[in-house]
């Protein structure tokens, strides 16, 4: 004799199959029957063209490294200089670093540094102390033509990004 509980039971496994079954939620060859019958191939271009939109923001996500100081002219004077800069779409914030070299215009390294790209705003800053030689090339300002080169490697070690300035120091 059936009790009254496996009734329920068994009237509400009834309705879940009935329902799975009117939904369609089993495996189907014929992915087509909710359409017309028309199959113009336009669910194909549509999901070619959301394909390329993102590989489109894959090539976007590549690093941009940008200088807000010094400025690309600038001189400065005191056997350090203040970088500030910004690491767009750094892949890895808090871990990535951004290496600082400043050169002279003759190819010696007056100074280099690197810092931390920033976890939140990806921002970056370090103080490069540098070195004048008196052998140096200098103008009639008494100032030396150098280079900042500012730049990120991927995790392979090969260059992520890069940007160059030149300044003057004294």
């Amino acid at each position: 004799m059936i009790q009254r509980g496996s009734k329920i039971t068994i009237f509400m496994l009834i309705a879940v199959f009935c329902a799975f079954s009117f939904v369609g939620c089993g495996n189907s060859e014929d992915d087509n029957r909710f359409t017309d019958g028309d199959n113009d191939g336009s669910s194909i271009v549509e999901e070619e063209e959301s394909n390329r939109d993102e590989s489109d923001e894959n090539s976007a996500s590549d690093v941009i490294l940008s200088l807000v100081s010094p400025a690309d002219g600038e001189t400065v004077e005191s056997g350090i200089v203040k970088v500030v800069g910004k690491a767009e779409n750094a892949p890895a914030p808090g871990k990535d670093k951004v290496y600082i070299e400043l050169m002279s215009e003759d190819g010696k390294q007056l100074g280099k540094s690197s810092s931390l790209v920033a976890d939140l705003d990806e921002e970056f800053s370090a103080d490069l102390k540098y070195e004048i030689s008196d052998t140096m090339k200098r103008n009639d300002d008494e100032t030396v033509n150098a280079d900042l080169h500012v730049y990120m490697n991927d995790g392979d070690g090969a260059m992520a990004a890069e940007t160059t300035i030149r300044i003057k120091v004294k």
